[in-house]
């Protein structure tokens, strides 16, 4: 939890210095929108010595009337996150850095064995035999999930832990041979725990680099034509410098997918 909010942190002031820099963009001053005979005249609200004055905008002056308006929603927008932020500051303030449950199962491979059937892991392991692992570049595999594995992102080492501690059953890099001939290493390939069906998780974490986003695209249409549909079998999730996936929506679809009715 105090990752979560931690990270929840850093999205809000994200987005406080995204509205702070379109607010620099807009002219300064108090709004007023009032329907009158039927139509909407727009106002700027100037504070006076005798009291408050309102400076009618003329139709002719809308991108003005436009900028103080949208400067009133941003200015109550920001005032939303910083009520957020305090929030979190607050609970991180008395909050652990880590739980003690998670101190616990990561001491060592053994504590994780011991613990696992907690997790209801699936003990018959017949079916990830068949998915020959990927061994590349494993030095780059330095974030630790709740399995005790190593993953090469913080988001893949995430939903390996959620997957993980819900009891679901899934090999991380094991190749799959597509109807094309091509042999593919999705991130996870997912047992469901009520059916057995298969399910490819692919995670999607540099899409602001163009050739990276291209592969990715051309290697989504492969998994069409191979039987692996988007949103029925086939999970896609993906991240920019500018969007996150956080643990609500890594619960949300694992919920959706594997846990649901």
């Amino acid at each position: 939890m105090y990752r979560e909010a931690v990270k929840n942190r850093g999205c809000l002031e994200r987005k406080r210095q995204q509205v702070m820099r379109q607010l620099s963009r807009l002219p300064k001053g108090k709004f007023k929108c009032h329907k009158s005979a039927g139509t909407y005249k727009w106002y700027k609200v100037v504070k006076t010595g005798e009291g408050t004055k309102h400076i009618y905008i003329s139709r002719k002056n809308r991108k003005y009337a436009e900028g103080l308006a949208q400067r009133a929603y941003l200015e109550l927008v920001l005032d939303d996150i910083d009520h957020e932020l305090e929030a979190v500051d607050r609970y991180l303030r008395y909050h652990r850095q880590e739980e003690k449950a998670m101190q616990f199962a990561n001491r060592n491979d053994g504590y994780l064995e011991l613990i696992a059937p907690l997790f209801g892991r699936d003990d018959d392991r017949g079916w990830m035999d068949k998915y020959v692992r990927l061994n590349f570049n494993n030095h780059n595999k330095v974030h630790k999930g709740l399995d005790g594995e190593f993953y090469r992102s913080k988001t893949e080492a995430a939903i390996a832990s959620r997957l993980f501690e819900k009891g679901i059953a899934f090999v991380y890099e094991g190749g799959v041979r597509l109807d094309c001939g091509r042999i593919v290493y999705p991130d996870f390939i997912i047992k469901h725990p009520k059916t057995g069906g298969i399910y490819i998780w692919e995670h999607f974490g540099m899409m602001d680099r163009e050739r990276y986003r291209e592969d990715n695209m051309k290697k989504l249409g492969e998994y069409t034509q191979s039987g692996y549909l988007l949103n029925r079998n086939l999970i896609v999730t993906m991240e920019n410098d500018n969007m996150h996936l956080d643990m609500e929506e890594i619960d949300r679809i694992i919920d959706y997918f594997f846990l649901a009715g």
